[in-house]
């Protein structure tokens, strides 16, 4: 049986799902955001591991074959709980709760099965980390810094320079109002004065001049590439995710060199990832420049603006 962690929303785990069903293979598919574990069977010392849904659905973990993880986790329902005393019960349940459900990943991925993906990767993944991995193999990476210091030459006006979150991407909302959106931009010299240097860390980098962008999504140590010509742009020319829908970025099928591959396969086994989304910068000069890897990236439209049919492969392999 092939068990697939998603959520509803995700139109690339619906296109594996179309596949597997055109293959003729069964699997299940728990949408995180929608289904709960009602009830709980696990004897570890004859290996049973059922779980129980809320919709109705039986999951006995040790008929699974393949599993890919894409997104959520599975969630346990809890009894509503109101009093002030039992709010900490209600803590320490959910403590006890988390550790049940790392249990059933750290099992999924010590048994003999095909996997895709892991929680632990993507709960653990580091932008910083990536950087500092990717030097040690060979890599160009640009000239980062993490800081609050207002004398540092990269937050002095003195140089081109972009900024971004340290993790994520995200999104502020207040009264259904986009207050705030961190993303890559150009740094903000003035409003870095306004805020105060010393209560912020800002991840500042050297802008790199690029002559194309390359998308690389990565899986079982074969490389999809894509490059996005998106420095003719003005809205996509910091970065190609500032999506211009109307005049959209050139877009086509791409080989990266054999030694930058051969590094980023050193990288992504040093950070244990068996799948991700890399994305590299071209320079001016030629050289490769990488800048981050998404354990759990998108893949969809680098699929089809490319033609590799990534979600047969995927449901292929499962």
């Amino acid at each position: 049986m092939i068990l697939i962690l998603t959520n509803s929303y995700e139109t690339t785990s619906d296109q594996v799902c179309e596949w597997l069903n055109y293959l003729g293979k069964p699997f299940i598919r728990i949408n995180h955001n929608e289904v709960l574990i009602e009830k709980v069977h696990f004897d570890l010392g004859n290996n049973i591991h059922e779980l129980y849904f809320d919709n109705g659905l039986m999951l006995e973990l040790s008929a699974i074959t393949s599993f890919w993880y894409w997104r959520g986790n599975f969630q346990i329902k809890i009894p509503k709980i109101s009093t002030k005393a039992n709010k900490l019960l209600k803590k320490t349940l959910q403590h006890e709760n988390r550790i049940f459900l790392e249990y059933i990943y750290r099992y999924l991925n010590c048994i003999s099965i095909k996997r895709i993906g892991n929680i632990f990767n993507e709960l653990g993944n580091n932008k910083l980390q990536q950087l500092l991995l990717a030097k040690q193999v060979g890599l160009n990476i640009p000239e980062t810094k993490v800081t609050n210091f207002k004398e540092d030459n990269l937050v002095s006006g003195e140089f081109d320079t972009i900024t971004k979150p340290i993790f994520n991407n995200f999104e502020i909302e207040y009264d259904n109002n986009v207050v705030l959106k961190a993303r890559v931009s150009q740094f903000d010299l003035d409003m870095y004065k306004v805020l105060g240097a010393e209560s912020y860390l800002y991840l500042i980098q050297r802008n790199v001049k690029k002559s194309h962008e390359v998308r690389v999504f990565y899986f079982n140590k074969i490389f999809y590439s894509m490059a996005i010509f998106s420095q003719k742009n003005a809205k996509t020319k910091l970065d190609f995710r500032n999506y211009d829908n109307e005049n959209r970025n050139r877009m086509i099928p791409y080989d990266i060199p054999k030694d930058i591959k051969i590094r980023l396969i050193m990288l992504m086994d040093k950070l244990g990832f068996d799948t991700g989304s890399i994305d590299l910068i071209c320079n001016d000069e030629g050289n490769y420049v990488f800048l981050e890897v998404n354990h759990i990236g998108k893949f969809g439209w680098l699929s089809y603006n490319c033609n590799y049919y990534l979600e047969e492969k995927i449901a292929q392999y499962l």
